[in-house]
């Protein structure tokens, strides 16, 4: 006898309220187990979803570095273009001559000053000079930063202006510009 022929016999000797109370009992369990399945599964499916979006959030960022880097590369080629054209570059020396292009060397209150080369660890030294002015007109800057800003080897670092003092009219100035150099292995 098999185990199905047993149990149609037990349901069969049963009366039938016992019968309706027992497949009442199996379907409250069958119904209980198929609840359980879809919570599981709802659970389930939210976790993968939740995790594609986070994969696509990644991804995403991802794409973002990729293309800052084509950009990073891109710059960086152009520095080495810009740099090779002129390797033996002073920045001294173009300063002195754009000031007297545009007029400014009578107004100079300094020598301009060289710093001392800094290491950007990334193959190329940063030379800064420092120069200041008084008694200069908004326009005078205007044209020295537009004559400085000309040359692709020099970039802005800092730009300083206050009221001169004696003449209010006027400016007083300093300003601070930089290039870039090859480190010398």
């Amino acid at each position: 006898m098999t185990a199905l022929e047993r149990i149609r016999m037990w349901l069969a000797d049963l009366d039938t309220t016992k019968q309706i109370r027992y497949f009442a009992i199996g379907a409250g369990v069958l119904a209980l187990i198929n609840i359980a399945l879809m919570v599981y599964g709802h659970h389930a499916t939210n976790n993968v979803i939740k995790e594609v979006a986070n994969i696509n959030k990644m991804r995403r960022q991802a794409q973002q570095i990729l293309q800052k880097n084509v950009l990073v590369e891109q710059k960086k080629q152009e520095v080495e273009s810009i740099l090779t054209k002129d390797p033996s570059f002073k920045i001294k020396e173009f300063f002195d001559q754009t000031i007297e292009d545009t007029h400014l060397a009578s107004k100079s209150t300094k020598e301009p000053e060289i710093g001392s080369a800094r290491n950007l660890n990334n193959g190329y030294n940063e030379i800064k000079l420092e120069a200041s002015f008084s008694e200069v007109t908004m326009q005078d800057i205007t044209e020295l930063i537009l004559a400085l800003e000309k040359n692709p080897r020099i970039f802005t670092k800092d730009l300083i202006m206050s009221r001169n003092k004696n003449n209010t009219k006027s400016l007083d100035v300093t300003i601070t510009i930089a290039t870039l150099q090859p480190t010398v292995t």
